[in-house]
């Protein structure tokens, strides 16, 4: 692979869009003992490790982990560099005009403690770092804090430790939230985060584990549709009956000739009439026999199916009506609980549904219809979406 070689590589960090992942690369091989690499995505693939730079990585400190802010202009990262207050220590550096990044800047001991602070994580609308620590007030070990940043003050507020059960006496290390950026209030809903942890019902050492925050509400998806009814309007083929008569024998094309509804497309019917001369057997077509010749003895009409020549099938039109009568059930399956709606006379609807995997069901009772079953999931995440339309069509099968 471009990314991973024989040597240690480990993801350190990525960018809030996906487009640039942070690669923490402890090579022997090169003498690269602990440094901050950068591949960026193009298409479905990663390229190529680089050096995220000299101003960052140094051959006599360890850079450990960084994120970078959603616009993309600002690295936070972990080193042990000379002249910090101890351990590893949280820094920061802006990206510069010529692409490369600036002259690193210690984030200061109301973030940096005198023991290790390490594995900087930046909210989605870049007001919240949150970061692990042995320092400040942990319960034992790393835990997990979160700092806001004062524009006013310009300066990140004291650390508050995001408390039990995500901390314990253990090393709570690391924490990624699936933010959800609101655009009616311009802030993040994170609702959802991902940790690294040691539990006793893990499956050993380090297991990852989804964590809810209970205190931010879920997402909401309004649905909305239609339930019409769709029948094809006549688009029958009527065909014209000969009706021939000689002498007081009446001549009339099979019942099959009668008006129908055309089942075979692109085909018509071709009649012939079978008459008998001098033993010798005559066949004419229905629109041209004789009619005066007394020799002439009739024997058999048949009709055969031919084809059309240059045939354009004719355009099924429909009619939509709506089915207020409908009755819709939509099953949680996650739960089984049941929420039950009634269109409007318009044949109209309305549900709004948290998070999770559901089962639509829509029913007619009183016409000869199957109910129609979909399956949705509504998603809280990057793909969450906050409307979506489900219209349910019932239309009769023609023979």
């Amino acid at each position: 692979s471009i990314v991973n070689t024989e040597s240690d590589e480990e993801a350190a960090g990525i960018s809030p869009d996906g487009s640039n992942i942070l690669v923490f690369v402890d090579d022997i091989f090169q003498n690269i003992y602990g440094n901050i690499y950068l591949s960026k995505r193009r298409g479905r693939s990663f390229q190529s490790l680089k050096s995220i730079g000299e101003t960052v990585n140094s051959s006599t400190s360890i850079e450990t982990a960084a994120c970078i802010s959603p616009n993309g202009e600002t690295l936070y990262f972990a080193s042990d560099k000379k002249g910090g207050y101890g351990g590893t220590d949280l820094y920061m550096s802006k990206l510069l005009p010529n692409g490369k990044w600036g002259k690193p800047s210690n984030l200061g001991n109301d973030i940096n403690s005198k023991y290790n602070d390490d594995y900087p994580s930046i909210s989605h609308d870049g007001k919240i770092l949150y970061f692990s620590s042995e320092g400040h007030n942990s319960m034992g070990g790393y835990d997990l804090f979160k700092s806001q940043f004062s524009i006013e003050n310009n300066k990140w507020s004291a650390p508050i430790n995001l408390g039990y059960p995500l901390n314990n006496t253990l090393d709570n290390m690391n924490i990624s939230f699936s933010a959800h950026w609101s655009n009616e209030t311009e802030t993040t809903r994170n609702k959802y985060a991902y940790v690294a942890a040691y539990r006793k019902e893990g499956f050993g050492d380090l297991d990852i584990y989804r964590v809810t925050f209970n205190s931010v509400e879920p997402l909401l998806t309004t649905i909305t549709g239609t339930i019409i009814e769709k029948t094809p309007i006549d688009n029958s083929e009527y065909k014209t009956i000969y009706i021939y008569s000689k002498g007081d024998k009446k001549i009339t094309c099979p019942n099959e000739c009668y008006p129908w509804y055309d089942k075979s497309p692109g085909y018509q019917y071709k009649t012939s009439i079978y008459f008998l001369k001098g033993g010798e057997k005559k066949v004419y077509s229905s629109k041209k026999y004789p009619t005066t010749d007394p020799s002439y003895k009739f024997q058999d009409i048949k009709s055969s199916l031919i084809k059309k020549k240059n045939y354009i099938p004719p355009e099924i039109k429909y009619k939509e009506s709506p089915l207020p009568e409908a009755m819709i059930s939509i099953i949680d399956l996650a739960n089984g609980t049941t929420y039950n709606y009634v269109p409007t006379k318009s044949g109209k609807y309305v549900a709004i549904l948290t998070p999770g995997k559901y089962q639509i069901k829509v029913e007619i009772d009183e016409k000869p219809y199957e109910p129609i079953i979909k399956t949705i999931n509504l998603y809280d995440k990057i793909s969450f979406e906050s409307k979506m339309k489900k219209d349910f069509v019932f239309e009769p099968l023609l023979d």
